[in-house]
């Protein structure tokens, strides 16, 4: 059993923009500012805005996204209330290596039992819903990235990673 998805699906029309302009000062302290904008807002309206809060920081201005996001209400009760892992604090956790040996976590929160070896801690490797994410962050990941490993963690109390091959 898995919790209810109600996130719209990406098909490419968003119902929600965010412009995050990110900064760090003289101590290398950082802070990052997040606004809703307009789905129709342009590049140069955004850099307009960029070069606006630059002109008026200490801070040097060094990275800006533009996201877009598919949003619903979040509803705790879409959540598999599951003795095992129904918190968000528990995850299964999948290590990427890129070619140039860069590594990328992707988290699997409150994993169901469907993608762990039943009694254990241990995510099962064969586990077809394991593969199908795999799968997919491969293709989408930037770069060469190959999930070569995958373990299960829950807020730091369990934390044993095994070797994953595609």
């Amino acid at each position: 059993m898995a919790g209810t998805r109600t996130a719209p699906t990406v098909d490419g029309t968003p119902n929600l923009r965010y412009a995050t302009f990110h900064f760090i000062d003289v101590s290398k302290d950082r802070r990052s500012v997040t606004i809703e904008i307009d789905l129709a807002a342009t590049a140069a309206e955004i850099e307009a805005l960029a070069a606006a809060l630059a002109a008026a920081s200490n801070a040097s201005l060094f990275a800006i996204d533009d996201r877009l996001q598919y949003f619903s209400p979040a509803v705790a009760a879409n959540g598999v209330n599951d003795d095992k892992s129904e918190s968000v604090y528990a995850n299964v956790v999948m290590l990427a290596v890129g070619n140039t040996k860069q590594t990328e976590d992707l988290f699997i929160p409150a994993p169901n039992a469907n993608i762990m070896i039943e009694g254990s801690d241990n995510p099962d490797q064969a586990s077809a819903q394991l593969m199908a994410i795999a799968t997919a962050y491969e293709a989408l990941a930037t770069g060469t990235k190959v999930v070569t490993g995958v373990r299960y963690t829950e807020r730091r109390e369990k934390n044993s990673s095994v070797p994953f091959s595609t």
